[in-house]
């Protein structure tokens, strides 16, 4: 039986309906351990569906250095995005 906070009600406990914990410690490594399950299974899939999705590459993409500074006499480009924007982009 347990008693419900803040109430005189008692309600049954049923073991088989529901995990009960009395130890705070055990119930959040349980949580973390649960949570970063459920973190690893999507980040699988996500990698998954990527690679279904635009394949696999041989080796990881190389970075472009960031310049130190843009080069002010530059023509800015125009570039249309996704959502028909137009947008002015130096490269």
């Amino acid at each position: 039986m347990l008693r419900l906070a803040g109430s005189q009600k008692i309600a049954p406990l049923d073991p088989d309906a529901a995990e009960y914990f009395t130890d705070v410690d055990v119930l959040r490594d349980i949580m973390i351990q649960r949570t970063t399950q459920q973190v690893k299974s999507m980040l699988d899939k996500t990698v998954e569906i990527a690679a279904a999705t635009f394949g696999r590459p041989s080796q990881p993409a190389e970075l472009l250095p960031f310049p130190e500074e843009l080069d002010e006499d530059d023509p800015p480009m125009t570039v249309l995005l996704p959502d028909g924007t137009k947008a002015k982009v130096r490269v």
